[in-house]
């Protein structure tokens, strides 16, 4: 049985849209690749919540990724959401650091990103791609992304992330532009009144409650619309001829040195586990030919 979804609501006298995402087992896929200490698992769950709520408007087929790079103790972290709720995510960590009385059970954002980058990235299978940088300005990756909707694209928003288990869930409510024909002053009333609602649902309420139960909870006096459900996946993208073609973006020297050591390179894939082999007759042509660029994004 498949418990992940995502589900639309909107207010019905209010230019408010909502967004409630739940994750479970694409969710359990992610975190069982490797021994993750409950922050890195929290982040993880957080960020592949993130990736579903922010591709959610997105009108073409495509991809938006949430990045970090840092100098702390996770070095790398990433979440995609593809067309049709196909998610993936994985993590790099010093397991040394991690474990220090400091951050053992430290899930502050700076403190687990120290001197760290956080990105988004859309890439439509047609058109431009875009990179947003997200300030790492607060303690929380809702605190973040916050900011960052209301300073790059103007539409004030508020986020409620949650995780425990082998459950993760988001909830996210944001106001759309003002129609010309209201009252910017009655929109921006009606919006701090919501953000004021939303800060009672409890963490529980929102990982585990039917939506229309947690948003009568929630929004007790709103008239809401819901939408259908749709179904959020797991699914990685890596095969045999990608991880290929990042090995020919390696340095020629380091691919020559690698095949001078061993007769089968293996190479695992980050996201899902997949073990690929290589025998040295399968890219010691490689060596001959120049360097391919790197590919903008890992697979």
């Amino acid at each position: 049985m498949n418990n992940d979804f995502c589900q639309k609501f909107i207010f019905e006298d209010a230019n408010v849209r909502g967004e409630l995402v739940r994750l479970n087992n694409s969710y359990q896929e992610v975190i069982s690749k490797a021994s993750y200490p409950p922050p890195v698992k929290k982040l993880l769950g957080e960020l592949m919540c993130a990736s579903v709520l922010l591709s959610a408007t997105l009108k073409f087929d495509g991809s938006l990724t949430i990045h970090a790079r840092s100098n702390g103790a996770i070095p790398l972290v990433v979440a995609e959401c593809r067309s049709h709720q196909l998610v993936r995510a994985t993590a790099h960590m010093n397991e040394k650091s991690l474990q220090s009385p400091e951050l053992i059970n430290n899930h502050d954002l700076q403190a687990l990103l120290q001197d760290g980058k956080l990105a988004v990235h859309i890439q439509p299978k047609n058109g431009q791609q875009y990179q947003g940088i997200i300030p790492l300005e607060h303690n929380s990756l809702s605190a973040c992304l916050e900011d960052y909707f209301s300073r790059s694209e103007q539409l004030p928003t508020k986020l409620i992330f949650s995780s425990e288990g082998d459950y993760t869930s988001g909830l996210l409510i944001q106001s759309l532009p003002t129609p010309a024909d209201k009252e910017p002053v009655k929109q921006q009333s009606r919006w701090d009144h919501l953000t004021q609602l939303i800060q009672n649902a409890h963490p529980s309420e929102v990982l585990a409650l039917p939506i229309e139960r947690l948003l009568t909870r929630t929004f007790p006096s709103e008239t809401l619309r819901i939408f259908d459900k749709k179904e959020i996946s797991f699914d990685c993208t890596c095969t045999r001829e990608r991880t290929l073609s990042a090995l020919s973006a390696m340095d020629r020297s380091e691919l020559k040195s690698l095949l001078e050591k061993k007769s089968v390179i293996v190479v695992d894939c980050q996201f899902c586990s997949t073990r690929y082999k290589f025998a040295n007759t399968d890219i010691s042509h490689l060596v001959s030919q120049p360097a391919h660029s790197s590919p903008k994004r890992t697979h």
